[in-house]
């Protein structure tokens, strides 16, 4: 992600290299980093920040997107999905919680191509301690109106600790 961050608490959790290099290999090359700080950016040429307000902004080509936590998660999940909708950005990975009880998933998931599930947990980089909550990867693909395709990942495999 972003160097984002909400009044409710920390949101800004930067995606481990190994993760992005994983994702970028897969759904890449990324060419926007949609939610990032200059320290963080993982499209070190291209990316917004807090301050250019990623969410007023026009997305294009293949976008990465480690998106706030929290209330903030839905407007980027439905600006993806705008976006890829209106041939304005080729692809949007969005690195997100599985929030299935929310307004936003129900509204925009079923739109999506791609719902990766990610067995095991991230320690992002400035996380601290373990996370405690699963992630996804949203993919929302050019002029794409669902239904999503899931697909199964295990951390362990993609760092490359698989025993």
């Amino acid at each position: 992600m972003s160097g984002y961050t909400q009044a409710s608490g920390k949101q800004d959790y930067e995606t481990p290299w190994w993760f992005y290099n994983w994702a970028d290999q897969r759904w890449g090359p990324f060419t926007l980093d949609a939610a990032a700080s200059a320290e963080n950016a993982k499209v070190k040429d291209h990316f917004f920040t807090q301050e250019q307000d990623s969410l007023v902004q026009e997305w294009s080509g293949k976008v990465w997107c480690n998106p706030p936590y929290g209330r903030m998660t839905g407007p980027f999940v439905q600006k993806a999905r705008k976006q890829t909708e209106q041939g304005y950005a080729q692809r949007v990975a969005l690195l997100v919680h599985p929030k299935t009880d929310t307004i936003w998933w129900h509204d925009h998931v079923p739109f999506a191509k791609e719902v990766a599930c990610i067995k095991g947990r991230i320690k992002f980089v400035n996380g601290g301690e373990s996370p405690r909550d699963q992630h996804v990867i949203i993919i929302f693909e050019e002029y794409y109106h669902g239904p999503p395709i899931l697909t199964f990942f295990d951390v362990k495999e993609i760092k490359g600790d698989a025993k």
